[in-house]
């Protein structure tokens, strides 16, 4: 358990720099400039917005390292596959999707076409998720008909 947790820091801290260095505002950020339509912070602002971008970087690094390695530990916790499939893909889209999503909203700045995109893309799936992730967790669990017969 231990190396495990070890690999998915080692993993997550990489994944984390290598976001921050491709963040369109990022010394890397080619992948996707930030349109030049897009208004640049101030000195008062730009700490909270750094502290936003590396607070998103980090948890699409944990994210990835989730998806890696955490769907072992849904099986042990759902029985049914869906459940495990939606709280595994789930929990890692609920934490993963902020770094792309901000990063593409500096990307397309103020084009509403490609921001309706973005909404839909991001806004509705994590709505769909919730829901998934509550139907997942409140549904009644069925019983396999083996263990019917042991509970009598």
């Amino acid at each position: 358990m231990i190396a495990l947790l070890l690999k998915a820091a080692v993993l997550s801290a990489a994944v984390t720099g290598a976001s921050l260095l491709f963040h369109p505002v990022g010394p890397l950020g080619t992948f996707w400039p930030p349109s030049p339509l897009c208004p640049l912070p101030n000195e008062r602002q730009f700490p909270f917005f750094a502290f936003v971008a590396l607070t998103e970087a980090t948890a699409f690094g944990v994210a990835m390292a989730f998806l890696i390695w955490g769907y072992r530990f849904t099986v042990h916790r759902f029985s049914e596959r869906w459940r495990r499939l939606v709280v595994w893909l789930g929990l890692a889209w609920l934490l993963g999707n902020w770094y792309p999503h901000d990063a593409l909203h500096i990307h397309v700045g103020p084009d509403l076409g490609q921001m309706i995109a973005i909404e839909l893309g991001f806004h509705v799936t994590l709505i769909a998720t919730t829901v998934a992730l509550m139907l997942a967790i409140l549904l009644p669990r069925r019983i396999p008909h083996d263990d019917a017969h042991r509970a009598v």
